[in-house]
Parts: C-alpha cells; sequence; structure tokens
C-alpha cells in the first residue's frame, strides 16, 4: 500500500551532511504525525553472549517490512544499531502497529529476542515544550536519509523512560491485541556480505551529544573537529571494495530465506522455505561468478559486478538526531588524538560521547526492488552502536 509522504519528500534537501547542519533549513513535523521507537530488549547481554549480528538484524526488520508494505524506502526513519525510530503519518497508525507487532514475533521465533514497540505522538513532544524538525540527506540516487532536529526524540524517550519509573509502562507501549493478522514482509533483507576489515586499523562507532554550557560548540563545528581528526565521508568509509567479500556459508541464505517464508504454515512453509533457499543459492553463486570475473551481468536494475562500489555509495554511515552518529575507519594515532579531543570538551561539559572500536564492520543490505530503494545499514562489529549508546547513557546520568 502506498503511504502519502509528500511533505516528508518536500522538506529541505542537500547531498552535504555539514551543509545541512550549518544552513538548519528544516520542517517542523506535523503535530499529528506519530514517533515510533524500537528497540532490542537487552541488547548488551545479547552483544556480550556473541549475538551482535542477530541484534543488528532485529533491530533493521522493522524498515524492511515497512518498506515493502508503503512500497518505498523513502520515509523518514533513523537506526542505532539495536532498534530504529520512525516518524509516520497517522492515517498508518493501525497498519504501523500490526506490521511492527508481527515484526515482533519473528524477532521472538526466530532470533530469541524481545523487540520493544512504542509510539508517540509528535503533540505530546511539543506539549513538553520540545521542538521536532526534519530535513534530508540525498546519500545516493537510492536513498535518502532523514536528518532530525531539535530535543523531540530525546523528549519520546524520556517520556517512554517516566512511564515505565513511575510503574506504568504500557501507556506507550505497542501490544499484540487478539485476532492479530501478520503483515510483515521481509523480502529485501539480505546479510550475505561477511565483516568486513577496516580499511584502516579501526572501524569506529561514535556518538556525539553536543553540549549546552558555555563555549560549547554546535553540531556542524563538531562535525567539521571530527573531520579533521578523521578525514570525510570517501576517506574514512569503513568499506573498501577490496575488503568485500561474500559469505560462503549457508546460514545467511537460510536465514534470509526462513525470513521470506515463516508465516507460512505447515508443509507449504517447508517447501518455501526450500525453495527458497536454492534459489538464494543459485543467487549467491552468480554474484560470486560475476564479482570475481568482473562480468557485467545485470540484476534487478544493478550490474552484479559493480555491487562493491554499491555499497559504499548507499551506506549509511553518518546522520544526526540530535546525537551525531557515524561509524568509520581510522588508523589509531588519529583515533588517540581524537580519544584526547573528546575527553578534554567533555570534562568541560562542552560534549558527551560514546565509543566502540573493532576492527571491522558489519553491514546489513536493504534492497526494495519495488522502488529501486537501497541502503547498507553499516556498523561497528560486537556492538557497535548499541555499546556505544550504553556508554553515552551511563556518562549522562552520571552528569
Amino acid at each position: 500500500m502506498k503511504i502519502d509522504l509528500d511533505w516528508y519528500h518536500n522538506c529541505p534537501e542537500s547531498n552535504d551532511l555539514s551543509q545541512l547542519l550549518q544552513a538548519r533549513t528544516s520542517a517542523p513535523v506535523p503535530a499529528d504525525w506519530i514517533i515510533y521507537l524500537t528497540d532490542v530488549s537487552g541488547s548488551t547481554k545479547a552483544i556480550d553472549q556473541g549475538k551482535y549480528k542477530d541484534v543488528n538484524t532485529v533491530g533493521c526488520l522493522p524498515l524492511m517490512a515497512l518498506a515493502n508494505y508503503f512500497e518505498t524506502l523513502d520515509f523518514p526513519f533513523v537506526f542505532g544499531g539495536d532498534g530504529v525510530t520512525l516518524v509516520l503519518p497517522p492515517e498508518m497508525d493501525s497498519e504501523v502497529r500490526r506490521i511492527l507487532i508481527d515484526t515482533q514475533s519473528t524477532a521472538s521465533q526466530i532470533f530469541d529476542l524481545s523487540l520493544r514497540l512504542s509510539a508517540v505522538r509528535v503533540a505530546d513532544v511539543y506539549a513538553r515544550g520540545a521542538q521536532l524538525a526534519i530535513a534530508r540527506l540525498k546519500v545516493s540516487d537510492r536513498y535518502s536519509q532523514a536528518v532530525f532536529y531539535g530535543d523531540g526524540l530525546d523528549i519520546a524517550e524520556k517520556l517512554l523512560k517516566d512511564d515505565h519509573d513511575q510503574g506504568g509502562g504500557a501507556s506507550f507501549r505497542i501490544v499484540a491485541k487478539p485476532n492479530h493478522q501478520a503483515l510483515a514482509n521481509f523480502e529485501g533483507f539480505s546479510c550475505r556480505w561477511k565483516d568486513v576489515p577496516s580499511p584502516k586499523e579501526i572501524t569506529v562507532a561514535l556518538l556525539l551529544k553536543p553540549g549546552t554550557t558555555p563555549g560549547s560548540k554546535s553540531v556542524e563545528e563538531l562535525l567539521r573537529r571530527l573531520q579533521f581528526f578523521i578525514g570525510d565521508v570517501q576517506s574514512s568509509h569503513p568499506l573498501s571494495v577490496a575488503n568485500q567479500s561474500i559469505r560462503t556459508d549457508s546460514s545467511p541464505l537460510r536465514l534470509e530465506a526462513k525470513l521470506e517464508s515463516w508465516t507460512t504454515m505447515g508443509l507449504a512453509a517447508w517447501l518455501k522455505l526450500v525453495l527458497k533457499t536454492m534459489a538464494l543459492r543459485l543467487k549467491v553463486t552468480v554474484a560470486r561468478f560475476a564479482l570475481a570475473f568482473n562480468v557485467p551481468l545485470v540484476y534487478q536494475g544493478m550490474q552484479v559486478n559493480l555491487k562493491r562500489q554499491e555499497n559504499m555509495m548507499h551506506a549509511d554511515t553518518r546522520k544526526f538526531d540530535g546525537l551525531l552518529k557515524l561509524v568509520a575507519a581510522v588508523n589509531r594515532k588519529n583515533l588517540d588524538s581524537l580519544k584526547k579531543w573528546l575527553d578534554e570538551e567533555e570534562s568541560k561539559g562542552r560534549l558527551n560521547y560514546g565509543i566502540h572500536e573493532s576492527d571491522r564492520a558489519l553491514m546489513t543490505c536493504m534492497v526494495h526492488s519495488v522502488s529501486s530503494g537501497e541502503v547498507h545499514f553499516i556498523d561497528a562489529a560486537d556492538g557497535g552502536y548499541a555499546l556505544a549508546a550504553r556508554q553515552l547513557k551511563l556518562k549522562l546520568a552520571r552528569s
């Protein structure tokens, strides 16, 4: 079903995040829209148990299910490692809730993970003096990313926390109802690529919250400072053409097939799973051949032998939703210099940050063939954004 997102598509747009942050051109979100928040409950424990890929996958699944229902990937959201935040118009609320509930069931049955679901009206955050506005970052011809201004998303999370602490917890929760009808379709989700070794020494996931004390720098100034230490999007890209390789084990293919067929019951489900797995194995074999021998095969409008370059072009590596979030490749010397500067600024109350280091990146892919939308979510392996967020929350709790 197509969704009317003309308001979002008419928001200010640029292909340069620095330019968007500096110009601060944006459109206030209509008060009747709804903020949906999802996150994996107990994600830190799951990551400690080695399930960081499952956490990342479950965090992405609501987006793929909604993209298939809306017939587009071009709606406002931000991915945070173990969950996603979406802002959508109210006329789709009942369908969105049903899809999210079905995705929650998938997370439980296939991954043994609990996906928390919540919804807060934008009017509720405005009533508390918050602001929320959106601009669009054109990452590529296949992917435009929402940039969120204001403290509206922070206030939405605070409402959820306060409600839970006061013994509520249900006011904003999305819960399954009797006779729930499954709607979620995860076709287009892919996890066929191996973890990508850092093109430099380290792949880092960084969350940076601008300060409010005198002397604090604006977010665009912080981004410029970060680029001084680690470089721009291209020079610090966590992917490289040479370092991307398709997984040779069958487990990701079985997972894809299972996600695409899990709502089918009985013998039909088994047959669909077998056929899907066989089809995916054939696709992967052909893709590996095209990549290895640079054969210009075309699939779903894309030239397969150029897929590594396409992955880099449509990658989700830098974003802003009140926090500056990035995944970057950096050498040890530059990272140590960056952390020294961040510690100094944090000690003066000018910012707070959370960081996670790895030697590789995790790439989760979503390709929407109907709309030609494509996005590759990039995170640092072994916990990435989720562990950086835990560190940041602990610092904010102490301040």
